[in-house]
């Protein structure tokens, strides 16, 4: 399948998809969860990452890290600033 060609989604990729939200769960996991056979799990997400419909990415809490911070900036300019 070449990147970007469009697959209809069903209910079933959706389902998949929404169980994909916990990141430590198994494809065996959702598949008994979701009443599939782990292959069918395994085929749609590949057949889903294969089209870009569904990209697999991992986020981090920057919270949680030593020596981090969040900071909100706010800066305030004129128009003519902007040319």
């Amino acid at each position: 399948m070449l990147k970007g060609a469009f697959v209809v989604m069903d209910t079933t990729d959706i389902l998949i998809i929404q169980e994909l939200k916990d990141g430590r769960k198994s494809f065996k996991k959702i598949a008994q969860t979701l009443g599939l056979a782990e292959g069918t799990v395994r085929s749609r997400v590949k057949k889903l990452r294969s089209s870009g419909q569904l990209n697999i990415t991992g986020l981090v809490d920057p919270e949680a890290l030593p020596d981090h911070s969040i900071v909100m900036i706010g800066i305030n300019v004129k128009d003519m600033d902007l040319v």
